[in-house]
């Protein structure tokens, strides 16, 4: 889980018998500047954090044996203006991420060795007003997004 404030990604094992769950050693672990969200490749052998005050994202290797994380080489990588979540394709081949202050979603393809993200032609892509949560279809022909819906609520003085 990623902590906005701190900075960090808790990490935890789950008990199988129970579905408790129990830190890591070594977690927290350090992440990038204000971490929103995070996402595991469907390979479990990378996570993604979103971290929202310098518009990139980090990308872990993830300990098979342990689940520690360690940060790759070469990242972080630059996103838009105000990136808020990260998702994959099924196949961990594509990634998109959804930049509510660019009103764009980036994309990425994703080395398979490094985790390490590269552009895809034509990124980034027009998304309507404060795109937010990203998700693709099980058969990784559609991306669907969702925007952040602030609402002001003016209040009358009597």
């Amino acid at each position: 889980m990623a902590n906005f404030g701190g900075f960090t990604i808790a990490a935890f094992s789950i008990t199988v018998d129970t579905g408790a769950l129990v830190p890591i050693a070594g977690s927290p672990f350090a992440a990038g500047s204000q971490p929103e969200s995070l996402t595991v490749d469907p390979g479990g052998h990378f996570a993604y954090v979103i971290n929202q005050n310098s518009n990139t994202v980090s990308v872990f290797s993830i300990n098979a044996t342990t689940g520690a994380l360690t940060p790759t080489p070469d990242s972080p990588f630059p996103t838009g203006g105000e990136p808020f979540h990260f998702s994959m394709d099924p196949s961990g081949k594509f990634a998109y991420v959804a930049n509510g202050l660019s009103n764009n979603v980036s994309g990425y393809t994703v080395n398979p060795t490094t985790g390490a993200l590269k552009e895809v032609a034509g990124s980034p892509f027009a998304a309507g007003i404060e795109p937010a949560w990203l998700t693709v279809d099980p058969s990784g022909k559609f991306l669907y997004r969702n925007e952040r819906a602030f609402q002001q609520r003016n209040h009358v003085q009597r």
